[in-house]
Formats: C-alpha cells, sequence, structure tokens
C-alpha cells in the first residue's frame, strides 16, 4: 500500500509539472544565392549560358526557398570559378550557396556541367553534367533546378 500511494503521488507531482509548449507558426527564410552566368569559351553560346542562369534564379526564387544575390556585386568571373571559388569573396556577399558552370560545344550537341558550393562550410555540395541537343532549351533549366533543390 505504501508503495501505490508513493506511485500515486509521484504520478501527480510529474503531472502538475510537466512543461507545455505550443508551436503556432514557423518561419521558413530563403537561402540566399549566387547565380553566376555559364561560362563558355565559344562565343555562340554565351546567350544561352546568360538565359540559362536567368531562368534557374528565377525558378528558384519562386519556390521561396532562394534568393538571388545581384550579379552586378559578383566579385569573382565566371572563368575564374571553373576551377575553385574564392570562398571568402562570396562570404563579403553573406551569400550561403554559389551556383557556377560552363558549357561546351561538342558538335550537335552541348554539353552543360554546374557546381553548387556551400560558400560558409567551403565545400561543393553537388556537381553534375548534362548532354543534350542546342533545341532543348527548356530541360536544361529543369535539370539544375531538381538537383539544387
Amino acid at each position: 500500500m505504501k508503495y501505490i500511494l508513493t506511485i500515486f503521488f509521484f504520478l501527480i507531482f510529474i503531472k502538475a509539472n510537466a512543461l507545455e509548449l505550443t508551436l503556432s507558426q514557423g518561419t521558413v527564410k530563403p537561402t540566399p544565392t549566387a547565380i553566376t552566368n555559364l561560362y563558355t569559351a565559344d562565343s555562340s553560346l554565351e546567350k544561352l549560358g546568360e538565359n540559362i542562369s536567368s531562368v534557374v534564379s528565377d525558378n528558384l526564387e519562386r519556390s521561396g526557398l532562394f534568393i538571388s544575390i545581384d550579379k552586378k556585386a559578383f566579385i569573382q568571373s565566371n572563368e575564374y570559378l571553373l576551377d575553385q571559388p574564392s570562398f571568402e569573396d562570396w562570404k563579403i556577399l553573406k551569400t550561403q550557396h554559389l551556383l557556377s558552370g560552363k558549357i561546351v560545344n561538342n558538335g550537335n550537341k552541348i554539353s552543360i556541367e554546374f557546381r553548387l558550393f556551400d560558400v560558409f562550410a567551403q565545400k561543393q555540395i553537388v556537381g553534375k553534367k548534362y548532354e543534350t541537343t542546342k533545341n532543348n532549351n527548356s530541360s536544361y533549366c529543369w535539370f539544375i533546378c531538381f538537383y539544387i533543390c
């Protein structure tokens, strides 16, 4: 009987001092992301590199998860990013992610390569290569967006 009373008082004490927490709404802030134009040595593909980066940027912003950094603020050139970005330069812009890439002309096909970096961790998160025909414009953009989101 003594044990039952002890357990009973113990349960009442725990219930009386229980912590109650109510979450009413969460907040999601978009991640600042720098999206560079895709680099190409072929001048006929420069416009394509600009268009792809613009469409990818717009798609990511519409998701509500990303906010693009203004390209006028970029310190490094697209060509310089092919090797390894200078993460310190991108930290100044307070960007968390950096997307860079390149386009190579392979006759009647093109090869698109992109890399997504975590600026603060200073490492590559994703790197993919995609080969397709030159007229397959929308699939380039969706391919890149798919791997980022």
